[in-house]
């Protein structure tokens, strides 16, 4: 187990800008996949099973419900984008909603600090000079300030990036780490009707978050202290999660099996951390039934799970930016005590945070 403290001092979440029923994804994206009546069923069956409500995307054409600015039509039928069309769309979106939203959020809540480092974090996206750079550049950050890249680590990054800035803190407890988490899963769904794609495009959306890091030294406002983080792998399944670059954007592979293999480790995970009847619960929700795993394993109730659950039916998975969402219900409620958060990614990973949620 790794021992640090670091606080978070700031967590702000930036949604996509397109609000869209899980309802008229479906609509939108079976016409896309021009499906026969059996995969329809299907697909309408995982659509169901998802207990998602409403995604967020920078995809307009899917809240249109039309080609916009991604799709290309021909006819009847509904062209599917290229990789670099995809990425393209990628940087338009972090110019210009990102980097906006961001600038609204810095002068509102941060804006006399003065941050001494920046990590960015996402797997939906690459280019250079690179997400850090346009954020440092356009927020008018220092020109000296340290950078730092996590790319294509999937749904547990945002927790890599904490155990990063903690590395930080602990060298240079005066540190002001800015962790900005960004990704966009919907510019990534396949025109394919396997069920690895069905399944990853009925539940991946799109989000970003702002989050402060500082260390012992801080005199700032605490939302909570991080004092420990685990880490495991289970190597025979690192076939069942994989992200891997194709043609059309990029390939989830995502199988049916990984909330069974998760339910399998979960317990051996669990033993690393201190129990207690009070411990609050953020898990990452990659699925219902990923949350169900989760339930099982540790003896909880689907009560304790209410804010990863909420977070699903009103977001989906918005990969590494979910855990913040997740984060940010809790303490926006007023849940405080120690806390158990935890992601699950490519690998499988498990990565883990142990903290505690201190009072607004």
């Amino acid at each position: 187990m790794y021992i640090n403290i670091m606080y978070i001092t700031g967590l702000e979440l930036i949604e996509a800008p397109f609000n869209i029923e899980q309802n008229q994804l479906k609509q939108v994206l079976g016409k896309a996949l021009n499906l026969d009546e059996r995969n329809q069923r299907a697909f309408n069956v995982l659509y169901r099973a998802t207990g998602i409500k409403t995604r967020q995307s920078v995809v307009e054409d899917y809240y249109r419900g039309r080609s916009v600015n991604f799709f290309a039509d021909e006819g009847d039928r509904i062209i599917f984008p290229s990789t670099k069309t995809r990425m393209d769309l990628y940087r338009k979106s972090i110019l210009e909603w990102l980097i906006p939203s961001l600038k609204k959020v810095r002068d509102s809540k941060f804006k006399n600090v003065q941050f001494t480092h920046l990590i960015t974090v996402s797997c939906t996206g690459m280019y250079a000079p690179g997400l850090d750079y346009d954020i440092q550049y356009h927020l008018n950050l220092d020109p000296s300030i340290f950078r730092q890249s996590i790319n294509f680590m999937g749904c547990y990054a945002g927790i890599s990036a904490l155990r990063m800035a903690s590395d930080i803190c602990k060298g240079m407890p005066d540190s002001k780490v800015l962790i900005i988490d960004v990704e966009m899963c919907s510019l990534h769904f396949q025109n394919s009707v396997k069920h690895d794609d069905l399944l990853s495009n009925s539940l991946f959306a799109d989000g970003a978050a702002m989050v402060v890091v500082e260390g012992a030294n801080s005199k700032n406002h605490k939302l909570a202290l991080i004092d420990s983080y685990e880490t495991q792998t289970i190597p025979e399944s690192m076939n069942d999660m994989a992200w891997e670059i194709g043609d059309e954007g990029f390939n989830m592979k995502l199988s049916s099996y990984v909330p069974q293999l998760l339910g399998e480790q979960l317990e051996k995970f669990a033993v690393c951390f201190e129990k207690h009847p009070t411990t609050n619960y953020a898990i990452h929700p990659g699925g219902r039934k990923i949350l169900e795993a989760v339930q099982k394993a540790f003896g909880i109730s689907l009560q304790q799970l209410s804010h990863s659950y909420d977070t699903l039916e009103k977001h989906g998975n918005m990969s590494s930016v979910t855990i913040f969402y997740v984060l940010k219900k809790m303490i926006s409620e007023g849940k405080t005590g120690r806390t158990f958060a935890a992601a699950f990614g490519p690998g499988l990973t498990m990565e883990a945070a142990n903290m505690n949620i201190l009072a607004n």
